[in-house]
């Protein structure tokens, strides 16, 4: 299972950040192809979404799983829970993690400068690409996992969590609040980030880690016993 094999964790890493950056200059220099298939389901969305109100109004409930105060609390929850629980390093890994994605996200946003599709089923704000509810929801999943490496149902936590963290950035698309390559480069990014940086900081805490030395070669063993009487 990926979650058990730190080198195919690794491999998964870098190939999701690779078709990220393709998926990056494709929208960045606004490809035909791209930009057509997104205008096309956008449009759809926005036909099918006028038409039917309950529909709206369910996937709105989804989105807003996905806003930053509740994934902010739950971030804050897990730190003080892993502190009180002994496990520094795993609460380092949730704020590194957490800081480090969102600066990433800033940075990209701010290159690409794109804009969001006009007149959103829901409020939004800020720019387009990659999409923060989908990025931040899937990271939350992927850290979740690494958290619970002792777990036996961390399986099916994996495959639960996953799923919503998915449902969330289609709601992004569905309630006009992102383009499709937007929700799609944030599920890349996501797998990039969230299967990596844990990795990493565990690679240089054991680094940083003093190792023992290892024990010199044992004297011959006497049994200890009343010392002799003195004459």
């Amino acid at each position: 299972m990926v979650w058990n094999d730190r080198t195919v964790r690794f491999r998964l890493a870098i190939a999701s950040l690779l078709v990220f950056v393709l998926v990056t200059v494709l929208v960045g220099v606004h490809w035909s192809p791209v930009a057509r298939l997104d205008r096309a389901i956008s449009a759809w969305a926005r036909r099918f979404g006028g038409a039917h109100p309950s529909w709206i109004d369910a996937w709105g409930v989804i989105t807003h799983t996905g806003d930053t105060l509740p994934l902010s609390v739950l971030g804050g929850a897990a730190i003080i829970l892993l502190l009180v629980s002994r496990r520094p390093l795993d609460a380092a890994t949730v704020l590194v993690v957490a800081v480090v994605v969102q600066v990433i996200t800033l940075g990209i946003r701010i290159l690409l400068a794109r804009h969001r599709p006009v007149d959103p089923f829901t409020p939004t704000s800020g720019l387009s690409y990659p999409s923060g509810h989908t990025l931040h929801s899937t990271v939350a999943v992927l850290l979740a996992v690494h958290l619970l490496k002792n777990d036996p149902q961390r399986r099916a936590v994996a495959w639960l969590l996953g799923s919503f963290a998915g449902l969330i950035g289609v709601s992004r698309v569905l309630l006009l609040a992102h383009w499709p390559t937007d929700v799609v480069g944030g599920w890349l990014l996501a797998l990039g980030l969230g299967l990596l940086l844990p990795d990493v900081i565990a690679t240089v805490a054991e680094r940083r880690t003093p190792s023992r030395p290892p024990p010199s070669p044992a004297a011959p063993h006497t049994p200890e016993g009343p010392a002799p009487p003195s004459r």
